[in-house]
């Protein structure tokens, strides 16, 4: 659940209503009395010289603080907010983040267990201008599409297995203009040629779904080469015969291995309901990783799409395989750009912290345009290299390639070096590619002042490179 938003001038005050306020203090200041009893104050706490992002966190601490006193209203004066930041932001931004941050940070996952915290509602004041009132539409699409990407990554896996979130996706687009759905099963992906992607869920009982959404929007007559993103769609990662140890934290954990497919998912539908003028597709190769007799071995080679074969010198190294067949399949929509978005490897976590996500990609436009898609939104990016070392490291002598590193360091690096594999099946002067390995950004952390669980990054970003390419 999250609040409901609204903007507007005057909102009832009944005596029996919880309303608090957010007022605006500089740090150190105090807060000023309401002029009525049933209103109290809640501090935005702004330091000097404040950054955009740091506006946006003190007001995510507010909004939690008011989620503690389970209030029925929080207003937002947005004008005054502004004026710290008007000089670093403009308005159909500042108006657009604003909204999306009031959205998730008063998000709580609450499928199987009641809320002990809540906002019901979220007024945003002075939202006068054209502008103002456009970002603030941009701002609830990409919110409520982040939370349902969050509600997706949250929920355990069983139930949410492939063929349940192939079928929460025709869902979530089943009203939507200029959607097409198309969800692959076993054997149409095995007459596709899709037997890596395939080799990562054989040891389930439950069938793999390759998932497809196709949004054409594009305000040309002619056609437009569409962006292709690609998610990462592991409903529950076991490691396979490689099992994962029972650490806190760790296999537990797992049924957010798909997050980067929820991440797609969300994505598109924010493209949807801010009606963006571009051709989109999303790719979710879905399957779970489970242990059986049927299940794939380490030692394995397994033929891809591309006609590389892969030796599995890992069962637990299986995204990068399902991302290696999807890379190859979106050629055939002759793309311009394909970004892949997966929890890949907890070495990005050893190497970001909790903080940011890795990107990895050989095109200096491609890079700018992320940096650029990123700068007014929470999302935190970090590029990380591609050199020809790593893809030594995956060199095998049986196969093409391994999908495991002959050396222990620069995992993030490795993994990534393994998709560039797939990805130079394009010609890079038409086709860009990137990796994001968002593996440190799947769960909040303390300083997010977001609720437990997934985090919904980075759907902001990329509605944004969506809306500016």
């Amino acid at each position: 659940m999250e609040a409901k938003i609204s903007f507007q001038e005057n909102f009832a005050i009944s005596e029996k209503s919880k309303i608090y306020v957010g007022q605006v203090v500089r740090e150190k200041e105090n807060l000023s009395l309401s002029a009525h009893k049933s209103i109290k104050n809640i501090p935005i706490v702004i330091k000097p010289n404040c950054s955009v992002r740091d506006v946006f966190l003190a007001i995510r601490k507010a909004i939690q603080e008011v989620m503690k006193k389970k209030a029925d209203i929080f207003s937002i004066n947005s004008a005054e907010i502004y004026s710290f930041i008007s000089d670093k932001i403009n308005v159909y931004d500042f108006y657009s983040t604003l909204t999306t941050e009031a959205i998730i940070a008063s998000y709580v996952y609450d499928r199987f267990k009641k809320a002990e915290k809540y906002i019901k509602k979220i007024v945003i004041l002075d939202v006068d201008s054209e502008n103002a009132k456009k970002g603030f539409n941009k701002g609830k699409n990409i919110g409520y599409s982040m939370n349902v990407a969050r509600n997706l990554a949250n929920d355990p896996a069983q139930y949410l297995g492939p063929e349940e979130l192939a079928m929460e996706t025709e869902n979530i687009f089943k009203v939507s203009n200029n959607v097409e759905i198309k969800i692959l099963s076993e054997s149409e992906a095995r007459d596709e040629g899709l037997d890596l992607y395939l080799s990562v869920g054989e040891g389930s009982y439950r069938p793999s779904k390759f998932i497809i959404i196709e949004y054409n929007n594009a305000s040309s007559k002619q056609y437009e080469r569409p962006i292709v993103l690609i998610g990462k769609g592991v409903t529950f990662d076991s490691g396979g015969i490689n099992l994962k140890p029972s650490t806190p934290g760790g296999i537990e954990t797992m049924h957010m291995d798909m997050t980067g497919g929820a991440i797609v998912i969300g994505t598109l539908l924010s493209a949807v309901r801010n009606n963006l003028k571009k051709n989109v597709v999303g790719i979710v190769p879905a399957v779970e990783n489970a242990i059986s007799s049927k299940a794939t071995r380490p030692g394995d080679i397994v033929n891809s799409l591309s006609g590389s074969t892969v030796w599995v010198g890992n069962t637990d190294a299986e995204g990068r395989l399902i991302l290696a067949d999807a890379i190859t399949y979106a050629k055939k929509y002759d793309p311009r750009y394909v970004i892949d978005i997966a929890t890949l490897t907890g070495a990005a976590l050893v190497a970001l912290g909790e903080y940011g996500t890795a990107y990895f990609t050989d095109s200096q436009e491609l890079s700018d345009l992320i940096q650029t898609a990123q700068k007014n939104t929470m999302s935190s990016l970090w590029r990380l290299p591609l050199w020809d070392e790593f893809a030594q490291n995956m060199e095998n002598n049986l196969a093409d390639i391994s999908n495991i590193s002959k050396v222990r360091w620069g995992g993030p690096s490795n993994a990534a070096s393994f998709l560039k594999h797939f990805a130079s099946g394009y010609d890079s002067s038409i086709t860009k590619w990137a990796h994001l390995d968002i593996a440190p950004r799947m769960t909040s952390c303390a300083y997010d002042f977001l609720s437990v669980g997934a985090t919904g990054e980075p759907v902001a970003m990329l509605t944004n490179f969506i809306e500016k390419v």
